[in-house]
């Protein structure tokens, strides 16, 4: 009785899970559509400012973020 409950529930969660995968697809839709125009500017700006400069920058941005969430983490830390 009880392998019956959890697989009753197990497909009551999937089927909640499979109920509208066409807005699940459209979201999925615009959200990689956003992406792609994020990839096509970030490869102008690499022809524009060249592969080393736009590496380096990226490289930059993404210590400076390591910096700050580590600082936030330390102040989390002291209280």
């Amino acid at each position: 009785m009880d392998n019956y409950h959890r697989i009753n529930q197990d497909n009551g969660r999937l089927h909640k899970e499979n109920e509208n995968p066409i807005a699940n697809n459209d979201r999925l839709r615009e959200e990689n559509t956003a992406l792609q125009e994020q990839n096509r500017e970030y490869s102008l700006l690499r022809k524009v400012f060249g592969r080393n400069q736009m590496d380096d920058l990226v490289k930059q941005a993404r210590e400076a973020q390591q910096a700050q969430k580590k600082k936030t983490r330390d102040r989390g830390r002291e209280r």
